[in-house]
This record gives C-alpha cells, structure tokens and sequence, in this order.
C-alpha cells in the first residue's frame, strides 16, 4: 500500500484445497501433450489503481480429465490478506471450462479498472494441438468477465524453434 516501501512480516499461505492442480503427467516435465514445448504454469497478478482489487490469473489442471488445461482466477480486496474461491476464466458458451488446453495467462488492469486476461488456447483444435489467443475482459472490478478469441488466425507450436516444437516462449 506504500509503493513498495514496506511488506508483511510473513508471507500470507492461502489453501483452497481442490481447488487447484498443477500438471503433472510424471515425468517432470512441463510440456503438455501431444505437443513438446514447454508451458510451464505462468501466474499474472494485476492491480484496479481503482479500487485496489487484486486479480490472480494462472493455468489450473485441476479439472485436466474433463477439459485439460484451464485458466483459472482469483481475486482479493484485502491487499492479498484473503482470496476468492477459485473460477475458471476460459470458459464456453454454457459457461464450463473450455475443451482442450489453455496456457500462459497475463493479465492487467487500465487505470479505470477494468480488468484484461490474455491466454493462449487450443479449444478449437479437436486435435488439441493449434493455439489461437483470447482474452477475457471485465468491466465490473473482475465480478464477471466475457471472452472471445482475438487472433486471426490459428498456428501450430510444432513449426516452432527450427521446426523442434521445443520451445514457443514462456508467457504472454
């Protein structure tokens, strides 16, 4: 609340048990299959200059086995003390998570505080391998967000890094 002059004396632990799942396919690895680049979990913080919410944005597997990779969030009003139980972002139409992987969320506030969330995301892919970008915007502090895709056009992260697939960045 000081521009950074002075923190808490302890780091502040939330546990929201079930609530989240990093991926985990045994191996160690961050890639997701079928393709082979590293998506490792990219969280994104952003702050209403507004009102002073905080909205957590980050790749979330607890759901993997229905809809794989999801981009969930949160929010705090407290400065981070305490945080909202967990929703996903990257939804469809009905309001489930979205179908396939989603990964490298970030996301930012304006001045106004409207909130912005970027991701990449293969829900359109049934082969769950060709990524477009969408973002989820909220006009409301982060109560509720609509989305859509804003890239014009798809592309395959196997022609990446010389053609290995092995690497596509880190996040957005």
């Amino acid at each position: 609340t000081d521009g950074g002059q002075t923190f808490l004396a302890n780091a502040v632990q939330i546990d929201k048990p079930g609530q989240y799942a990093d991926f985990n396919d045994g191996t160690g690895s961050d890639t997701i299959p079928p393709t082979n680049f590293r998506a490792p979990n990219t969280p994104s913080l952003a702050y209403s200059p507004r009102t002073g919410k905080l909205l957590f944005a980050y790749q979330n597997n607890v759901n993997r086995p229905a809809s794989a990779a999801d981009i969930s969030y949160q929010t705090s009003t407290d400065g981070g003390q305490t945080w909202s139980d967990a929703r996903f972002l990257s939804t469809d139409a009905s309001g489930q998570p979205a179908a396939n992987d989603q990964f490298f969320p970030w996301a930012a506030s304006t001045e106004s505080g409207r909130f912005y969330v970027i991701w990449f995301d293969r829900r359109l892919d049934p082969d769950n391998v060709r990524i477009n970008t969408w973002q989820a915007v909220s006009g409301n502090d982060g109560s509720s967000f609509s989305s859509s895709k804003i890239s014009s056009h798809d592309w395959n992260p196997n022609d990446g890094f010389f053609s290995s697939g092995a690497f596509i960045g880190d996040y957005n």
